[in-house]
């Protein structure tokens, strides 16, 4: 690498054109040198942001769908849902506490959407005795399924299971003696 001197000595040898187009070439390096820099130092472990756009478009339809159906009456529908990527056993332990025979260890997201919910799609007997401030459910990207969902009464911190992203839904509520027997 050549010093400043010399560079300067260089530059007065060269006529006012050869000089800016010098300068030109210096700054362009200079800013791309510092960018690669930036990019440097602020990279660390990287997450999606979001997931690719198929596996976003799923992940809307089936926050719609469950939303949706599980919606208090006279609730105010959530516009968003909020998303992290984690591994099954994370996800079970942060919501139902369950276990079950699938790989703890299997990349799934987790999607939680944030409002006034009855389980009217729950299986159970009472389904509107099931209430909370959070419907969160598991969605499988390698299968491309829904495999556990449930309403919370308070909504999980997701921030604890990694880098938190936002998903638009809309969800219209559908209330509960209009829905089929098993459509969760």
């Amino acid at each position: 690498m050549r010093s400043v001197g010399w560079v300067m000595a260089r530059m007065r040898r060269l006529n006012r054109g050869g000089r800016r187009a010098l300068l030109l070439i210096a700054a362009s390096a200079l800013a791309g040198g510092s960018v690669l820099v930036a990019q440097v130092a602020l990279s660390g472990p990287t997450y999606p942001p979001v997931p690719d756009q198929a596996v976003t478009q799923e992940l809307q339809a089936v926050a719609n769908r469950l939303g949706s159906g599980n919606l208090a009456p006279n609730a105010t529908a959530p516009s968003t849902a909020d998303v992290v990527e984690t591994t099954r056993g994370e996800a079970l332990s942060a919501s139902s506490g369950d276990t079950d025979n699938l790989d703890p260890g299997a990349t799934v997201y987790m999607v939680q959407l944030q409002g006034t919910f009855v389980g009217c799609m729950a299986k159970v007997p009472d389904p509107t005795s099931v209430t909370g401030q959070g419907l969160v459910f598991i969605f499988d990207p390698a299968s491309g399924q829904l495999t556990d969902w449930g309403i919370e009464q308070n909504p999980i911190d997701l921030a604890a299971l990694g880098q938190v992203s936002s998903i638009a839904v809309s969800l219209s509520a559908v209330p509960c003696t209009e829905l089929p027997p098993s459509s969760a």
